[in-house]
């Protein structure tokens, strides 16, 4: 099932699996620790119109158009989160998502290591890439957790599990 097409912000990704349906007390979550990290000292940045506005207001520091899409590319993780803009929706896939069918969507790792925002500006402002203040240690455990998973893909073709 790779697009969440009944479900409210119509999200589709490719390639990967969808691992997991976010659900609403999930996504509820993950907005306050995304926001926590991201947008603490968010007021008068317009967030209930899209979150990704902390981004093109200087809320907190990020780069964006080529330089973000550069960023994004180069990231690895065994998970991604993808949610609508205001994450509300949201699925989380076992392949960093190259192909979103759906405007103002934020793509992270589990632990929120980053962050992307695809804007419905893209161009124009956006996309949004920024990195955790604890980003070394949190992408470290990204690269971990991605070699183990690799290590088991392994041991599974080779039929040691």
């Amino acid at each position: 099932m790779n697009d969440l097409r009944k479900y409210r912000g119509f999200i589709e990704v490719t390639p990967g699996a969808v691992i997991d349906v976010l659900n609403k007390q999930q996504c509820e979550v993950i907005r306050l620790g995304w926001k926590k990290q991201y947008a603490p000292r968010a007021e008068g940045m317009r967030l209930s119109q899209n979150l990704w506005h902390v981004f093109s207001h200087g809320g907190f520091p990020s780069v964006s158009g080529l330089a973000a899409d550069d960023a994004y590319q180069s990231e690895l993780s065994d998970k991604y989160v993808v949610m609508d803009d205001q994450m509300t929706a949201g699925l989380v896939t076992d392949q960093r998502p190259d192909n979103l069918a759906y405007h103002d969507v934020h793509v992270f790792p589990l632990n929120l290591a980053w962050t992307m925002a695809f804007t419905h500006e893209d161009g124009n402002l956006g996309p949004y890439f920024a990195r955790h203040e604890k980003y070394e240690a949190l992408s470290a455990e990204n690269a971990a957790q991605l070699e183990k998973q690799q290590q088991i893909r392994r041991a599974r073709e080779n039929g040691w599990l």
